[in-house]
Order: structure tokens, then C-alpha cells, then sequence
């Protein structure tokens, strides 16, 4: 079975070694009662990290814009502009929530896919809700799951 898709395709094993470096060193300040040197430590690797990630950002950012050259110089239009989209559209945060037939917040991702399946039944049965209403019962939300 496969795992989900990496999101950041620059975060590697340098990046997930830097952010280990800071997490001990964040913990090693709050065991030693944020002395002065501990703290500093924690500083240290907390930019040393910030550095590490903002230079693997860049990287990928380039990398990103001269494939997109590439694919507009071989007129491989798709291509060009499904990276155009990814530029353009821009970070989208995930929502997994959704409203329950009593018009509370459902967060839970069973209790939304269970909740999910309910209106599609609704709306391929010909059920409307309580009112009659067909399809307006659910939060228009996108899911991504």
C-alpha cells in the first residue's frame, strides 16, 4: 500500500535532520531550566533550520520555473500551464469538516465521510431533508482526504 503524497517536494532528509536538531535542542532548553547557553543553542538551530528551509524553498521555486521554460520552449503546453496553475492557485489548506443534519460541526473524519455518504444517498434516493429542501443541508466544504 502506497502513503499519501508528499506535499513539499524540496523537505528532505537535510531538513527533517535540522528540525531534529532543534527539537532536541528546544527540549534540552526547557530540561535545563532556559539557561542562557541552552537558549542560545536553540536560537542557533532554530535559524540554522529556518536557513536550511528557506534555501531548499528557493531550490525548489527555481527548479519549478525552469521546467516551466522547458516545457514552454518545447510547446508542451499542458505542461507549461499545470505549473502555471500551481503558481498561480497558490498553498489551499486542507478542510475535513463539514454539518451534521442538525447543523452542527462535524470534524472527525469517519463522522464526515459517514456524513458525506448520507447527502450523496439523499441526493441520488430523491430524500430531502426535514424542510424538502434537496441538497441544502450540507455545508458546501471541499473534502480532502
Amino acid at each position: 500500500m502506497q502513503g499519501p503524497p508528499q506535499r513539499n517536494d524540496w523537505f528532505d532528509d537535510e531538513c527533517a535532520a535540522a528540525t531534529s536538531l532543534k527539537n532536541n535542542a528546544c527540549i534540552n532548553m526547557v530540561a535545563k531550566k532556559n539557561t542562557r547557553w541552552a537558549r542560545e543553542e536553540y536560537q542557533r538551530r532554530r535559524y540554522e533550520e529556518k536557513k536550511i528551509r528557506r534555501r531548499k524553498k528557493r531550490e525548489a521555486w527555481k527548479e519549478l520555473i525552469e521546467e516551466m521554460e522547458e516545457a514552454s520552449r518545447q510547446k508542451e503546453t499542458r505542461k507549461f500551464y499545470r505549473k502555471v496553475n500551481i503558481i498561480r492557485k497558490g498553498y489551499k489548506p486542507r478542510i475535513g469538516m463539514c454539518k451534521d443534519k442538525k447543523g452542527n460541526l462535524v470534524h472527525e473524519e469517519k463522522k464526515v465521510l459517514q456524513r458525506w455518504a448520507e447527502h450523496f444517498d439523499e441526493l441520488s434516493n430523491g430524500h430531502g431533508d426535514e424542510d424538502g429542501n434537496k441538497g441544502d443541508s450540507m455545508m458546501k466544504v471541499k473534502l480532502r482526504i
